[in-house]
């Protein structure tokens, strides 16, 4: 499925670019193509969650994985939504959320999580633990989507992919200005790109400028079956058309 563009749409995409740049939301998508690359904010071990992946492994070993899945890839906000096949019934879809996982990580571990599988559709969820990570920012976040959107197009070109935006948190309430930057950024970003769509998940999790208290368990970090309630009202409608087609 490949997005075509209004003028309109272009134009505000453009806009919001400008904006984010203004205020010192520089994409750096540029330091991709130097020579010497930029330095890595990421402070983490790109092995530190080997053992999730090993255990999808063997999961697969003994499973039959249906060839028009779609596959969600992500953090724990993906890994604990245990109820994901029952809520977005009847469409075939596989949870692939590991650790409390980065972006760069899951680029890490592509092959493994993402290409082996071949899915029909893409759902990603990253970014929230990124910003957590305080050097860095959201045009970081947004050199690593390039770089994921890069991959599926070496291994699995033109597979439509939708970013869900990253989820605002009352235990991560200091960096929600943050969080509302990278999800500006992403928006922009992905309504230019050809086989990318944006899923706002963050703006039902709010109630006015407040983040909902009534949608988390005990950590306020990850959901509860009320915030995945919010999640599955955005997500079964693109599931629903996506199968219809």
């Amino acid at each position: 499925m490949r997005k075509q563009l209004t003028p309109i749409a272009s134009f505000l995409a453009g806009f919001v670019l400008v904006l984010l740049i203004a205020n010192g939301c520089r994409p750096r998508q540029d330091s991709l193509a130097k020579d010497t690359p930029a330095a890595n904010p990421y402070d983490i071990e790109m092995d530190r969650f080997d053992s999730e992946i090993r255990a999808f492994q063997s999961i697969d070993a003994r499973s039959r994985i249906q060839s028009d899945v779609h596959l969600f890839v992500g953090s724990s906000s993906i890994r604990k939504w245990e109820t994901m096949q029952a809520d977005l019934a009847p469409h075939a879809v596989l949870n692939r959320g590991f650790g409390g996982s980065t972006l760069p990580e899951v680029n890490h571990y592509f092959e493994q999580l993402v290409a082996k599988y071949q899915p029909k559709t893409i759902f990603l969820y990253e970014g929230d633990n990124d910003i957590a990570i305080e050097a860095v920012q959201p045009d970081d976040v947004l050199v690593e989507m390039v770089k994921f959107d890069s991959l599926v197009e070496a291994h699995i070109p033109g597979t439509p992919i939708y970013c869900i935006s990253v989820k605002p948190a009352i235990s991560r309430k200091n960096i929600l200005d943050k969080a509302h930057q990278t999800n500006q950024l992403l928006q922009a970003w992905t309504a230019e790109q050809p086989n990318w769509n944006f899923v706002d998940v963050a703006s039902p999790m709010m109630d006015g400028d407040q983040i909902r208290s009534d949608i988390f368990v005990s950590d306020s970090l990850h959901m509860n079956a009320r915030g995945y309630e919010l999640w599955t009202a955005e997500i079964l409608p693109i599931l629903q058309q996506l199968d219809s087609e």
